[in-house]
């Protein structure tokens, strides 16, 4: 595309002082050391204070908050070790970061001049008290929800470890504690998990399943439940009673109904708030207590299709037949965690329903910065692609859309 080489020239000539692309951190990049394009993704920028993401359309540059494993502070060159993992320079050494989630891991110098890597990690291997667990094998956490695991894989640079939960998107770190795992914590529950080893180029190895269940809090217990449950319909009951006792058989026959229907009523509320507080509007939901403030970011997921004749358009999941009731990433998750069947599927589904064939599809973490003049497009972060590309790109290449 003929807007890169533009916003290399433009990059070339920023100053601290007068940025050509306008920064939405107070702070500023300082000093811009260099830039690259994802294949169908976003510009990435190294700069004094951190990795930086581009809106070229929107014209501006947002810092990047990376996470676990990745390099804090200034960052020199980038270059893409693979379509899903940036290689950043920084002071204390090399880096891999995985682009969408910004996790990563520090490159070892001796795995560094090797010409020929090893594949992805090796089959993973979980063992708990000495006895290797199979796919699928259910334990019990502790009261926090967490349960500690022998972990073993075999990978280039040796192998690290992430898990989620079944219809999440996001793969969470393992923390080590001596020779073992520290999984979790889980919602009280079962619960389904997935285990993977990772590579130092962030490659993963096949999921290893487990099925958690943590218990419930003792003050949710049927013990403690039932019997707090029976006293409030009994309080109902002569709360509603006492007052008609001697007055007559009708206001005695409406009490009655009252405190039947009431106490019902209350059970069901009881009943949808305990013990995941899920069913009930107004219960277990932050929506009606969060704030933002200035400098807050949000997301928004978007799906892009590239259609025959090179046309964009914005897609829904339900035109591609994901019929999760979400606007949000939980409609997503099955095309994130899918694999290339469940992504092939989609996008015939989605072919027919916009009656043209569907060449690629993106699906995209839009961000907005919320500064103190209002809010500002701050770039969007390339979550997932298909088809697939398998060819690193270089600081020249445009690598698409």
């Amino acid at each position: 595309m003929f807007i890169a080489p533009l916003f290399s020239l433009t990059l070339l000539l920023q100053s601290p002082a007068f940025p050509a692309l306008p920064c939405l951190s107070p702070e500023g990049t300082g000093k811009i050391h260099s830039h690259l394009k994802q294949p169908f993704g976003p510009v990435f920028v190294a700069a004094e204070r951190g990795l930086f993401v581009a809106d070229l359309e929107a014209r501006t540059l947002d810092l990047l908050d990376l996470r676990d494993g990745a390099p804090r502070g200034e960052i020199f060159s980038l270059r893409f070790e693979n379509p899903s993992c940036l290689q950043v320079r920084a002071k204390d050494g090399i880096y891999n970061i995985h682009p969408a989630w910004l996790f990563g891991r520090k490159v070892a110098s001796k795995h560094r001049k090797e010409k020929e890597p090893w594949g992805p990690p090796s089959s993973l291997v979980a063992a708990r008290g000495g006895s290797n667990l199979p796919p699928g094998s259910r334990l019990a956490t502790d009261a926090a929800g967490r349960v500690r695991l022998a972990l073993k894989a075999k990978a280039w640079g040796g192998a690290t470890f992430r898990w989620r939960l079944q219809g999440h998107h996001l793969w969470r770190p393992v923390e080590q504690v001596g020779s073992q795992y520290l999984l979790g914590p889980i919602p009280p529950g079962r619960h389904k998990v997935f285990v993977v080893a990772m590579d130092e180029n962030l490659r993963f190895s096949s999921p290893f399943p487990l099925e958690l269940l943590r218990p419930l809090p003792k003050g949710l217990s049927k013990a403690v439940l039932i019997p707090v449950a029976g006293g409030l319909v009994l309080m109902v009951f002569l709360l509603s009673v006492f007052p008609v006792l001697g007055k007559g058989r009708g206001p005695l026959r409406r009490a009655l109904l009252s405190a039947v229907a009431v106490s019902v009523l209350g059970l069901q509320v009881f009943a949808a708030i305990v013990p995941h507080a899920k069913g009930w509007p107004f219960v277990g939901f932050t929506m009606y207590t969060q704030t933002y403030h200035a400098q807050s970011l949000l997301y928004r997921p978007v799906i892009r299709a590239l259609l025959e004749g090179g046309k964009e358009v914005e897609v829904s999941p339900s035109e591609g037949g994901i019929t999760v009731p979400y606007t949000t990433f939980r409609s997503l998750v099955p095309l994130l965690n899918g694999g290339p069947l469940r992504l092939e599927e989609f996008r015939e589904t989605l072919g027919r329903n916009l009656g043209a064939p569907v060449q690629r599809l993106r699906i995209l973490a839009e961000r907005t910065r919320l500064t103190p003049g209002g809010p500002k497009p701050a770039g969007a972060l390339l979550l997932g692609l298909y088809p697939p590309l398998h060819r690193p790109s270089s600081p020249d290449q445009g690598g698409g859309k």
